[in-house]
């Protein structure tokens, strides 16, 4: 005959709040783990974008350096042009040479005069012969000194106009020359000016482009800062993140232990009340009897005293994989016993504080619970040892040699 028993009632509801409140927080960490991986890879995003803008900035600045350096060579070899007055100087000396040579002229009237008064002698020597000749006149005493005279007149002209040929000719030609060197210094002038203008030019150019670059690494450091700034938020979100993930694992950690300790109870509750309801069965008790042991409250004050010592060692079983004849079944039990054997003091202390407290029954029921497989339920009496309860660790070790 069985019975309803309130507190066993109330321990599987808190289990089930238990185990609703534990999917609650799995579900909320799962949420979490997704936005902190989210989180994760904006950061890495953004450590991207920084180490691009880095990239960039310096890149910038190599690049106005070197403008920076050729703006300074344009300057230098436009001071340079503008210093070097040479061929200004070379030109002003060559039209000065120019006026000099059109001012240097042969006097043709003084050439004229002293090329008449030769011409005058000859036609006059040239007379006498003719008159000698005829016999008009006066005879010469020597004509040939007239004619002498008159072959040295014609040489002198002669000579007097080869120099004045020649002279004229090296004039021409230094005319010549200095034209033609005038109009190369004319070109190379000319030349100057649209090289003085092409260096302006770029330097014009060269200035617009420092100009921008800089606005550009001004704009790529903004760009950084905020990346920075960016990266720093989410950083900071995501710490915030993990140290809320840790705190709803230690959370669900502690739901997880204490729903393991209930776990205990329930089933060390339950194999008492099926022993002591069979026993009731057995003595033929009246039903009142039954109602009053499952309602005993001495028995809920104690499972509330041990339940410390269950929360403590509930870690330690929750890790230890349930005995399904993996191994012997000493060894296991060797093992299991092993385990918790850091609680015995506290097992100690409660059962000679309270007797029933953490006897052998408590700890039977605790190696109970531990059983898997076709080893769950384990029996209240052992059918290989006359029926004998399995009521400590020592029974459970002897009932086990049947296994």
């Amino acid at each position: 005959m069985s019975t309803f028993d309130p507190a066993y009632s109330q321990l599987l509801d808190t289990n089930q709040e238990l185990c609703s409140e534990l999917q609650d927080e799995i579900s909320n960490n799962k949420s979490n783990e997704k936005k902190f991986c989210s989180l994760v890879k904006e950061l890495e995003q953004c450590y991207q974008t920084i180490s691009l803008q880095d990239n960039t900035i310096i890149t910038h600045e190599k690049e106005v350096k070197k403008l920076k350096s050729e703006i300074s060579d344009l300057r230098k070899q436009f001071r340079i042009l503008q210093q070097d007055k040479k061929f200004k100087d070379e030109v002003e000396r060559l039209k000065a040479r120019i006026r000099i040579l059109i001012d240097k002229k042969i006097s043709i009237n003084a050439l004229d005069m002293a090329t008449a008064d030769l011409i005058g002698n000859i036609n006059r020597g040239l007379d006498q012969i003719e008159n000698h000749i005829r016999g008009a006149g006066t005879l010469l005493p020597n004509p040939i000194n007239i004619l002498d005279g008159i072959r040295g007149s014609l040489n002198t002209i002669r000579v007097t106009l080869q120099n004045a040929t020649t002279e004229r000719d090296q004039y021409q030609n230094i005319l010549n020359e200095t034209n033609e060197r005038e109009q190369v210094l004319i070109q190379q002038l000319r030349d100057m000016r649209n090289e003085n203008l092409r260096f302006q030019q770029l330097l014009d150019e060269s200035r617009a482009q420092a100009e921008r670059t800089v606005r550009e690494r001004d704009n790529a450091q903004g760009e950084r800062d905020l990346a920075m700034l960016a990266y720093n938020n989410e950083r900071q979100e995501s710490r915030r993140w993990m140290f809320s993930y840790r705190d709803k694992d230690r959370r669900v950690q502690g739901l997880l232990r204490e729903k393991f300790a209930k776990q205990l109870l329930y089933q060390r509750d339950t194999n008492r009340l099926q022993q002591n309801t069979r026993q009731l069965q057995t003595n033929a008790q009246n039903q009142g009897q039954i109602l009053a042991l499952q309602n005993n409250p001495l028995g809920n004050m104690a499972d509330a005293r041990r339940l410390p010592v269950l929360t403590m060692i509930a870690p330690v079983l929750a890790k230890t994989k349930p005995y399904i004849g993996q191994e012997p079944p000493d060894d296991y039990l060797d093992r299991l016993i092993q385990s918790i054997s850091f609680a015995q003091g506290h097992m100690t202390v409660l059962e000679n504080a309270n007797a029933g407290d953490f006897d052998d029954v408590v700890k039977c029921d605790i190696f109970k619970a531990q059983m898997g497989g076709k080893y769950l339920p384990v029996p209240a009496q052992d059918p290989y040892n006359g029926n004998a309860n399995i009521n400590s660790p020592a029974t459970l070790r002897a009932s086990s040699s049947g296994w």
